[in-house]
């Protein structure tokens, strides 16, 4: 995504050769998610339930995680991603930002 912005490719426009071989590797790698399973065992409200937030970023892209720990056992709950914006950031800026985007997500969470 961050090189179609970058060659400033418009939504109806043809990819070009090179990003289309990208794609195409993406397309096919997506199959593979269908074996992938995430089980969202529900916890017992008798029991302490801690909220983990994990948050990390690279050049290309941040994000943040959500787990649910009960009785030692951690279960997946949620997770947000998002492509690095275009505009240089250092990688304590990225890190920030997906500190914040972590910050909202288990705010998000307490509330619900």
């Amino acid at each position: 995504m961050q090189e179609c912005w970058q060659q400033r490719i418009g939504w109806d426009d043809l990819l070009t050769p090179t990003l289309q071989e990208k794609w195409q590797v993406l397309v096919k790698d997506l199959s593979i998610l269908e074996s992938v399973k995430f089980p969202r065992n529900t916890v017992n409200e008798k029991e302490p339930i801690k909220l983990h937030v994990f948050c990390d970023a690279s050049g290309k892209a941040y994000g943040t995680v959500a787990y649910l720990v009960s009785n030692g056992q951690a279960n997946y709950l949620t997770s947000k991603a998002r492509v690095a914006p275009l505009k240089k950031r250092s990688l304590s800026q990225l890190e920030l930002t997906a500190l914040l985007l972590g910050t909202r997500l288990a705010h998000y969470l307490i509330k619900v």
